[in-house]
């Protein structure tokens, strides 16, 4: 069974409604998504908000309320974000505990705008105007590592650390794949600093309104990792938006302008972008195959499709 299959959702529910009823004043809860947490709709003061129930053994108390912290001195950056809300005590989270596991609570306030896919916007503008979005997170990303150092680096997340054993599982051969990845990006991380980035700013996790405001959402990824990473993860994701081959180049293109009118990193770093995806698909076949597994009849087709991806890898610089 997938972790999601796993859980026990109406326990769940039940306690993360007494917890934000107590310390948010929510009742009304909505199960959202049983994905990496579980997550719920619901009203506070007449506006939408996310309810967010994380395993500690999944994101410690430490790495919550960094990742917490980090939104909230995003937001009050002036950055559009989904911030987290504060409950009746002034305080970020609120656990709980059942047989198998605790849990930890966060409210978020809602992502205002369009998702990507349904916006009436041009995708270069949306690719612009998401650039220059997350060239502003990165200069705000860059004080020093001690001021949120309760986060976790790239390395330690939990699929990663698992990856060997998992893709050994599914398909060994892919395993040569994911040990010259991890061990690419680990010689870089032995001579180049860490920042703290977002790490899934994909088109499935920020919103655009009609006047071109980006609001990024889902920071739960959040790690120390190279700004490179975040941007691959950025680009890869507006393509998504399009099959025109050329129009990718030119979403890329735009989004990496309109990057460096708000934050200037040297050119082997975006020349390293697709290496950075490269290590990303790897990456993502481990997450995927940890979280929700494979059914053995769809296994085969899984794999020819990461076969596909992986005959495209860029060299690794």
């Amino acid at each position: 069974m997938s972790i999601s299959e796993n859980r026990n959702i109406d326990k769940i529910t039940l306690a993360t409604t007494k917890i934000v009823d107590k310390f948010w004043g929510i009742s009304n809860l909505k199960l959202f998504k049983n994905g990496e947490n579980v997550t719920f709709t619901a009203t506070l003061n007449g506006e939408r908000v996310y309810v967010r129930a994380t395993e500690d053994s999944r994101r410690s108390t430490k790495q919550i309320q960094s990742e917490l912290q980090w939104v909230k001195s995003i937001n009050e950056s002036g950055l559009v974000v989904a911030h987290p809300i504060n409950d009746c005590r002034g305080q970020l989270t609120q656990s709980f505990s059942t047989s198998t596991d605790d849990y930890h609570i966060a409210v978020f306030a809602n992502a205002k705008g369009d998702e990507p896919a349904k916006s009436p916007l041009d995708n270069l503008f949306i690719a612009k105007q998401l650039g220059h979005t997350i060239g502003k997170l990165h200069h705000h990303s860059s004080p020093p590592k001690n001021k949120f150092s309760g986060r976790h680096k790239w390395y330690e997340n939990i699929h990663v650390v698992e990856a060997e054993q998992i893709i050994n599982k599914i398909h060994s051969p892919f395993l040569e794949e994911w040990k010259k990845c991890f061990n690419w990006w680990n010689e870089l991380a032995k001579e180049h600093q860490l920042s703290l980035v977002h790490m899934d700013a994909h088109s499935g996790n920020f919103n655009i309104d009609q006047n071109g405001q980006v609001c990024l959402f889902d920071f739960d990824d959040c790690a120390w990792n190279f700004l490179s990473y975040d941007l691959a993860v950025a680009i890869n994701g507006l393509q998504w938006l399009t099959e025109d081959v050329d129009e990718e180049i030119r979403i890329k293109n735009s989004f990496i302008e309109s990057y460096h009118s708000q934050y200037l990193i040297e050119q082997i770093w975006i020349d390293r972008i697709d290496s950075f995806q490269r290590l990303r698909d790897i990456e993502m076949f481990a997450w995927s195959m940890r979280m929700y597994g494979v059914k053995e009849d769809k296994k085969r087709s899984v794999i020819d499709h990461y076969q596909k991806v992986f005959a495209k890898t860029p060299e690794l610089i």
